[in-house]
């Protein structure tokens, strides 16, 4: 029913405990396709050790990445469902069996993802990501809402719309794909903890400057989807509130939420009061309250009342 794809790289010292998570979920009904992208350390000797029928692995001769290492193992899988999962995280016990019983009490929704656990040693802190679809959809504008290795998508859906990772991305293959998804397939996360996601510094996606790169790629992609055309100095304000949260310095933010509601009014793309209390939530938080009018707070404050009451 589920084909958990996990791509491994020099991940020997904590993949075993990754592969136990997955083999000891309340959930039965899985693979666990291991993608052994070219490690240089004893990944594939671990895997091959576990001796459970239910672990493929497939090693790759040379580096694909992880979006071609996913793609890989999609490729081979046999469920109905596809989960992510990363060899150095810890997948809590009803992880699996909880997105199933989402996705099929949900049959609009094609991909899930849930709540997180970042850890490291003793330390830990929740993530709790946007669980509002249509608001997800909406904050994909700027960055990503749903994690990586939490996500559990329709085998058929994706296939259905040609929905793969574009191996080009080396860090942001994720971002891209549930862009490219949120527009033709429902999307949400559960809100639950149901991952353990280990932070060290081996870790993938460490490249910062191609993160940014990358990032960069995909806001300018939805925001083609969306038909709005931003002056240099919108564009700006877009790019900074995506990486960072704030407005570039001085920089009003107004004009840049205005261009946005401007072109959905004529395209249509997104929930337009949705759409609206999303970017100003963002203008809120990136500081601009603190030059807002009384009258502008009380809007922003109405604005974000009735969106939670959808």
């Amino acid at each position: 029913m589920i084909s958990v794809v996990m791509p491994a790289r020099n991940n020997a010292p904590y993949v075993r405990e990754a592969i136990d998570s997955i083999l000891g979920q309340t959930e039965g009904d899985l693979e666990l396709l291991v993608i052994d992208d070219a490690s240089s350390d004893d990944t594939a000797a671990v895997v091959s050790s576990v001796g459970d029928p239910r672990v493929r692995l497939l090693r790759n001769e040379i580096r694909l990445g992880i979006a071609g290492s996913v793609n890989r193992g999609i490729a081979a899988a046999r469920g109905e469902y596809i989960a992510r999962m990363d060899a150095d995280d810890v997948a809590m016990p009803t992880r699996l069996a909880t997105q199933r019983a989402f996705l099929e009490a949900h049959p609009r929704v094609a991909l899930c993802g849930t709540w997180v656990r970042m850890f490291d040693g003793a330390w830990h802190r929740d993530r709790r990501l946007e669980t509002h679809p249509e608001r997800m959809r909406c904050a994909l504008l700027l960055f990503n809402v749903l994690s990586h290795p939490t996500a559990m998508w329709r085998r058929g859906a994706f296939a259905q719309h040609g929905l793969t990772y574009d191996e080009s991305f080396t860090n942001s293959e994720d971002y891209d794909l549930w862009c490219r998804a949120s527009h033709v397939v429902g999307i949400a996360n559960v809100p639950a903890v149901l991952l353990r996601y280990r932070v060290h510094g081996a870790q993938a996606g460490h490249d910062r400057p191609a993160r940014l790169r990358e990032g960069e790629r995909v806001r300018l992609a939805q925001l083609a989807r969306l038909g709005a055309s931003l002056t240099p100095e919108q564009l700006a304000v877009h790019h900074t509130l995506g990486i960072a949260g704030r407005l570039p310095s001085a920089a009003d933010g107004r004009g840049w939420r205005d261009a946005l509601l401007a072109a959905n009014g004529r395209t249509r793309v997104y929930d337009a009061g949705v759409l609206c209390a999303v970017l100003n939530e963002q203008l809120f938080l990136a500081g601009a309250w603190r030059h807002a009018t009384p009258r502008t707070l009380v809007r922003l404050a109405i604005g974000a009342i009735d969106d939670r009451r959808r």
